[in-house]
């Protein structure tokens, strides 16, 4: 469990930073406002890596990627990591509408 708090207390700076970029963005800065959902997954998953998570190793030519055996961390993750997109789809389904795919970055030629 102290894992799991550990974990909490040094995701808030950077995904509080995030969450201020992203509401004090215009609505039309659809590009940059993904590249922050981008960095915020790579910030939710370079900081398991210290804190030992998961593990990384090599076992003859295979490469493998080990998650923490212990159970409850395994399910708390899994279920934050539903909740979260769940809240996500359900705050940005109008963007998604909106976009139809790639025909805003289209229409911005940015694709």
């Amino acid at each position: 469990m102290s894992l799991l708090i550990d974990y909490t207390f040094r995701i808030i700076p950077g995904v509080l930073l995030l969450c201020a970029l992203y509401f004090l963005l215009p609505k039309k800065a659809f590009l940059f406002k993904l590249f922050l959902f981008l960095f915020g997954f790579i910030l939710l998953r370079d900081t398991m890596t210290p804190l030992g998570l998961w593990q990384f190793g090599i076992e003859g030519p295979v490469l493998w990627l080990r998650f923490i055996e212990d159970p409850f961390i395994l399910f708390m993750l899994g279920l934050v990591s539903l909740l979260v997109s769940v809240l996500l789809y359900k705050l940005f389904k109008e963007n998604l509408r909106r976009s139809n795919g790639f025909r805003l970055l289209q229409k911005e030629k940015l694709c």
